[in-house]
């Protein structure tokens, strides 16, 4: 058992209700007011918490919608679908939804297996077949799986972000034993709010109690003894494996308690890449931003949400 099974285990029980890890539905489904809701679609068996649910777009169009696909945070060890990541203040992550929604994005809010008892890439897998599915029943749900977003908060990013890696680099799917359920053109933007971009940072928030809590997660979920130079970590980054042929980026953070060095840096790598880039940071003297505030009601939140809305209708326009 690794360093950080027995103080994740201690956590996990203290801060949920239900189980971790369940091959049936949890029933903690939410609804938006005026959004057609399918919850609990299970999209595959293998693996525990293989479910999502389903935001129709509000948006009327000829077609079918362009699909915002969500993995939700929480250190790869808790955090679900509908409410989000526990470390993310309010956990309002619904209303993190409706700008998308209201910009003709139909949402997928994933959810997958968490460590200890699963470790990585299980997620990643899971996402492999969470998209195969959704492919599969496109037209049932009215989705174009041709234009997809793919979008996360904290660990939640680094699964869409390596699956991104993924679909555009045959060399790395090859090395992660995974055959893409959809085209590279498909993926039409990735949104990262306060993402985990570089797992070997995972611990380097610089606040020493958040970190600790951090780093057992990360080594929970490695199943390893240390986040710095394990070749499983540094497999993992996101940051590292991106090629030119990466989709448009959109990347916010908040600016305490956070991964907001590791955001700054995939922006670097995107613009040395020529892959179409924007950051969004506030400073810490308009208002103090910890890790995952996008989720939040904050001013800079909804600026947050609308500003990646905005810059992912573009690529549907």
């Amino acid at each position: 058992m690794g360093k950080g099974h027995k103080q994740i285990r201690a956590i996990q029980q203290s801060m949920m209700a239900y189980p971790v890890n369940s091959f049936s539905p949890r029933g903690i489904t939410k609804e938006l007011p005026g959004i057609r809701t399918v919850p609990e679609i299970r999209y595959g068996d293998e693996y525990p918490n293989s479910y999502l649910d389903f935001y129709e777009t509000p948006v009327r169009s000829s077609g079918p919608a362009p699909l915002f696909l969500y993995c939700h945070g929480g250190g790869f060890t808790w955090g679900d679908k509908a409410e989000g990541d526990p470390n993310a203040g309010e956990n309002q992550s619904l209303a993190y939804f409706l700008p998308f929604l209201e910009a003709g994005f139909s949402v997928a809010s994933v959810n997958y297996a968490l460590a200890p008892d699963w470790q990585y890439p299980v997620p990643l897998r899971q996402l492999n077949q969470c998209v195969s599915f959704l492919a599969r029943h496109a037209a049932e749900y009215g989705i174009d799986m041709n234009r997809i977003v793919f979008a996360g908060t904290s660990a939640g990013a680094q699964v869409t972000g390596q699956y991104l890696n993924v679909l555009t680099d045959p060399a790395y799917a090859a090395e992660m034993g995974l055959e893409p359920a959809v085209p590279a053109s498909a993926a039409i933007a990735f949104v990262s709010s306060s993402g985990l971009l570089d797992c070997e940072r995972f611990d380097g928030t610089g606040v020493p109690g958040f970190d600790e809590v951090l780093r057992a997660c990360g080594l929970a979920y490695f199943e390893t003894e240390t986040l710095k130079g394990e070749d499983c970590v540094r497999q993992a980054g996101v940051i590292a494996h991106m090629t030119a042929n990466f989709p448009p980026v959109f990347l916010s953070d908040g600016n305490t308690m956070t991964f907001t060095d590791q955001a700054i840096d995939m922006k670097a790598k995107a613009d040395a890449l020529g892959v179409p880039a924007e950051l969004l940071l506030f400073p810490k003297e308009e208002a103090e931003l910890l890790h995952g505030f996008e989720l939040t009601q904050a001013p800079q939140a909804l600026e947050a949400q609308r500003a990646a809305a905005a810059f992912v209708k573009k690529r549907i326009c």
